[in-house]
């Protein structure tokens, strides 16, 4: 008795069980909108419109909703925001061309920074003038230096003769010349020009001023040539004849004395 008792209980208890389980509800329209909404299907129509072979609708009502109350969102065209084809891939698509336009922009733009930055570093002078820096400067101060150093040879040894020359038209001449080249050079070296352009100018410049220095050293070093000669008032003075006061015996007499000797 006492087994059948529990039996009739473990079978009531799992027919409770059984009465207890929820069963989900399906709202096939709400699927069907939720497919619409995004981008799964677009025409997954619930209640179904549809009708027969016969031409009579499988589902009145959802032949009215959809062919009568909305009949142009069931015939219209397909609203998926997400669709293949539709407005987020041809927005996305446009992102991913806009951003590979702007990456070009930005890569142009960056050349062009570094050509113009570059070109800007070449055409420019002061520190940036390279070729002034590695050798105009040195040559120029060369020539300048060694035509300084007659001119203070020249006022030093001679300042009457120094004087005189850079009072000279000549002198005045290769003064100005050397004050006009100076400027020359730190006009050019200060200008915002090309770098050929530039250096040709300081080739222009240099071969002009090495003659010209060659000329003003010489005509320094005439001066001091002309500085070392004796006073006018010497080389005019009659020189003495050398007249001996001794007689002609003694001079005989000295003439045999050195005759015998020899």
């Amino acid at each position: 008795m006492k087994p059948f008792l529990i039996g009739i209980n473990f079978l009531l208890f799992t027919y409770f069980l059984k009465a207890q389980t929820v069963t989900p509800v399906q709202d096939k329209a709400n699927n069907g909108q939720l497919k619409r909404m995004v981008f799964n299907q677009w025409n997954d129509w619930q209640p179904t419109p549809n009708t027969n072979w016969l031409g009579i609708p499988k589902d009145p009502i959802g032949w009215a909703y959809w062919r009568v109350l909305h009949h142009d969102y069931w015939k219209g065209e397909d609203k998926r925001p997400w669709k293949t084809g539709g407005q987020f891939q041809q927005n996305y698509v446009s992102l991913l061309a806009q951003k590979d336009l702007d990456k070009k922009i930005v890569d142009t733009t960056n050349a062009m920074m570094q050509t113009n930055l570059a070109t800007a570093v070449s055409m420019s002078g002061g520190v940036a003038d390279l070729p002034y820096q590695l050798y105009f400067e040195n040559k120029f101060a060369d020539l300048y230096q060694d035509v300084t150093n007659y001119y203070e040879a020249l006022q030093i040894k001679y300042p009457a003769s120094f004087n005189l020359m850079m009072n000279s038209a000549n002198g005045k001449r290769y003064v100005e010349f050397l004050d006009v080249e100076k400027k020359r050079i730190e006009t050019i070296h200060g200008l915002f020009v090309d770098r050929g352009s530039r250096m040709i100018s300081y080739f222009k410049i240099l071969n002009e001023l090495q003659p010209a220095c060659e000329e003003i050293k010489n005509y320094v070093h005439s001066y001091m040539l002309l500085a070392q000669l004796p006073p006018q008032q010497k080389i005019n003075e009659p020189k003495k004849p050398n007249i001996s006061d001794s007689t002609d015996s003694q001079i005989v007499r000295e003439l045999l004395k050195n005759w015998k000797s020899n």
